[in-house]
């Protein structure tokens, strides 16, 4: 109790702690974002119905891609290479200027306008770059927020780039330099006039670089600290590479401080689009090995590494389809720059929030109803179902050996169309009772900007991200209610008693949990002299716990029989007008018809038996009524079946032991040690999780020192039906009346 107190208790901390602002200082870096009300976070289980102690439930919290409520402010420039090349030749039945001005139209499709102060929306301009213009880049559309007036100034622009006769006329070199230099400026609000670009804690900054050829033209993109400047102030950069003139290899010769990231001493327009995206890229190994699975097309490929020589935010187009892709996955990209972090907390004591505060902490089970989190966490593409690359878990990390109930997981980049999908299991504990459930305590998702604001493992950490989590865009997940049923197995006795002079052992418990079985598990009377542990009634409700079953002892005062030791007394007394050995330690029926005849009814074996053969419904055994007496231990391992009209009585010294293949016995069963219905699977005192068959007694089972009622049917069957039944049969009253009845001498007085 102690610990679940500690468990509930750190539970209720957390989940107060979501009402509790944090201050200013820790809210510097996270970017305001809107209201997510109405975006569907959704949570599914299976199985969900008649789970069982043991059972492993598989769930899914399944959360949505950006959208126009659910996304990144972001302020991107679009910086387009005009150089003469972009028209010099046919580009699969366009030039290359064509088709990227029908694939940036694409990418003003998919933005949207700031409706409010920290909103959600695009801030676009476009800057175009040639050697032909006086400083080699122009400001075509100064930064502006996308209402729709400015989309249609935007899309004007960009049909206009190349037009021949205007200053936007295609000829000339590439100075890559200096188109990012001037959309850096602009970014920054560094241009003059001041630009409309909103601050670097309101919105994320974004550049989308294409070419088609190779830098030939100073300033140098690596020079003048332009391209630190945008690595140290957090710019993205996404570089699109048109037609294969980006793949010749040239000398450094325009372009001082460029980095040689392959080591061959020369470069190419591909190879800087490559180095100026992954160096703007936090994800990005910052280095060259063509040996590794490289994600060319962008189907995020298991296992492809994202580095110098295949960086995720270079883009190659090497027809008009393959650009419009890029640029419709480049924005995707930008709109769902927000991230997702992902709360979840299994519900281990089944606790249900019967005041509506969202805590979880009400009406609790004293013993666990979930034993947690099994195994890993899987993140993964809904639809594909490969992992999802952007994931970082901050708890747990790594992963425990054994069952865990928090876990606080990151997410980025999943954009329009795509939902992440987090996949684990749950198992039912031992201790769980039938009922509904909630299946977690705390289930939130919150919206951030991609600051690592999460980290570490401790109270106060964990305590942290919570607080922060609450500031910012939130959404609680529905939770998700499973049905158990504790199948509880039970006993049926029909026609007579069931008794036992010492201990009965059996999995139900009473009072039963609904739903109760059909029937009362025995008819008449339960008899024990030792501990109960069946804890059921009878029809009439009688349960007698202590009990004389048999006085065979003809005086049993002043020498009472010791009743620890059944089986002398009656070997004594029911053997003494015949005997016979029992012809093998594994008889069948037939062997045992030969030796009991009209002359001797009963056969002893000095050792153990096992019943191997052929008994059943095929093979009855047809002989004369017997007792068999066995000195050590009977093991059943087939089906033992007996005709209509004879009958065996077993008396065994040591234990009888029934296999768990087996599901139909015929006879008097006596003890002097254990009964047990489910070896070797278990025994009397060890808990198992059953799939195993019903047994079906026809006749009656007395045991001295413990009766082991202990099949579990499981999947169900145990609502309704009986693990084992013990059908008493009259019959053996009148079958063996001369084998264990007194012969009693009446004397009367008769009238002459």
């Amino acid at each position: 109790m102690k610990n679940k107190a500690k468990i509930l208790a750190l539970l209720f901390m957390l989940s107060a702690l979501i009402s509790i602002n944090t201050s200013g200082d820790v809210r510097s870096q996270v970017a305001a974002l809107p209201p997510v009300e109405d975006i569907v976070v959704s949570k599914s289980a299976s199985p969900s119905t008649q789970l069982q102690p043991g059972d492993l439930i598989n769930v899914e919290i399944r959360i949505p891609g950006g959208s126009e409520n659910l996304r990144n402010a972001a302020d991107t420039m679009l910086i387009m290479d005009i150089s003469g090349s972009m028209t010099s030749g046919v580009f699969l039945g366009a030039t290359k200027i064509e088709a990227a001005i029908d694939a940036m139209n694409l990418f003003v499709d998919q933005v949207q306008e700031d409706t409010g102060p920290g909103g959600p929306g695009d801030f676009v301009g476009l800057v175009t770059y040639t050697t032909h213009l006086g400083i080699g880049a122009d400001l075509d559309s100064p930064i502006a927020n996308m209402t729709s007036a400015a989309q249609t100034v935007l899309r004007s622009n960009i049909d206009a780039m190349c037009l021949v006769g205007s200053s936007y006329d295609c000829h000339g070199g590439t100075p890559i330099g200096a188109g990012l230099l001037l959309a850096k400026e602009e970014l920054f609000n560094e241009t003059e006039p001041a630009s409309t670009a909103r601050e670097p804690d309101e919105a994320n900054k974004f550049i989308v670089l294409a070419t088609d050829g190779q830098h030939n033209a100073l300033p140098s993109p690596y020079a003048a600290g332009t391209m630190d400047e945008i690595i140290d102030r957090g710019v993205i950069v996404f570089t699109v590479g048109i037609g294969s003139g980006v793949e010749t290899v040239r000398a450094f010769d325009d372009c001082p401080g460029c980095p040689d990231i392959n080591g061959d001493t020369r470069t190419s327009g591909e190879e800087l689009m490559q180095s100026i995206s992954c160096d703007t890229d936090e994800d990005c190994n910052k280095t060259w090995d063509t040996s590794n699975i490289c994600d060319t097309a962008k189907t995020d490929i298991p296992g492809a590494v994202n580095d110098y020589d295949c960086p995720d935010h270079y883009y190659f187009a090497d027809d008009p389809a393959a650009l419009e892709k890029a640029y419709q996955d480049i924005a995707g990209a930008i709109s769902a720059e927000a991230a997702y972090q992902l709360v979840d907390t299994v519900n281990l004591y089944g606790c249900e929030d019967t005041d509506g505060d969202g805590t979880f902490i009400e009406d609790c089970q004293p013993q666990r109803v979930f034993d947690g989190i099994i195994g890993p966490i899987n993140v993964v593409d809904c639809g594909s179902g490969t992992p999802w690359p952007d994931t970082e878990f901050v708890y747990p990390n790594p992963t425990p050996a054994g069952p865990y109930s928090v876990m606080i997981i990151q997410v980025r980049n999943v954009s329009e169309g795509k939902d992440v999908c987090f996949r684990f299991q749950i198992r039912v504990a031992a201790t769980a009772v039938s009922g509904n459930f909630p299946i977690d305590q705390i289930g939130l998702t919150a919206v951030w900007d991609p600051e690592e604001f999460c980290e570490g493992t401790t109270i106060q950490q964990l305590l942290q991200c919570f607080g922060i989590m609450q500031t910012l865009p939130n959404i609680f997940i529905d939770n998700f209610w499973v049905e158990i049923v504790v199948e509880e197995p039970w006993m049926m006795t029909t026609g007579g008693d069931v008794g036992a002079w010492a201990n009965i052992f059996m999995e139900r418990g009473i009072p039963f949990s609904e739903p109760a079985p059909p029937n009362p598990l025995s008819e008449y009377l339960l008899i024990s002299q030792g501990t109960q542990t069946v804890r059921s009634g009878s029809a009439l409700g009688w349960l007698i716990p202590s009990y004389n079953p048999l006085n065979i002892d003809p005086t049993p005062t002043p020498n009472p029989i010791d009743l620890t030791n059944i089986y002398d007394p009656l070997l004594d007394r029911y053997s003494a007008d015949c005997f016979q050995n029992l012809p093998s330690a594994s008889p069948g029926p037939g062997q045992i018809s030969n030796d009991i005849d009209n002359i001797c009814n009963t056969l002893g074996m000095n050792g153990s038996v096992e019943i191997t053969g052929s008994w059943g419904d095929s093979n009855p055994y047809t002989g004369n009524p017997g007792v068999i007496f066995v000195r050590d231990k009977l093991t059943i391992k087939r089906n033992m079946r007996i005709a209509a009209d004879t009958g065996l009585i077993w008396v065994v010294q040591g234990d009888i032991e029934v296999r768990d293949n087996v599901t139909n016995i015929d006879g008097i069963f006596i003890t002097n040690g254990t009964f047990d219905t489910n070896l070797p699977t278990r025994n009397c005192n060890v808990p198992k999780q059953g799939s195993d068959e019903p047994l079906t007694i026809n006749g009656a089972v007395y045991g001295f020192t413990n009766t082991c009622f202990t099949r579990i049917l499981g999947g169900g069957r145990d609502l309704d039906n009986p693990a084992e039944t013990i059908n008493f049969q009259p019959r053996y009253l009148y079958l063996f009346r001369e084998i264990v009845g007194d012969d009693i001498t009446i004397y009367r007085e008769v009238a002459p």
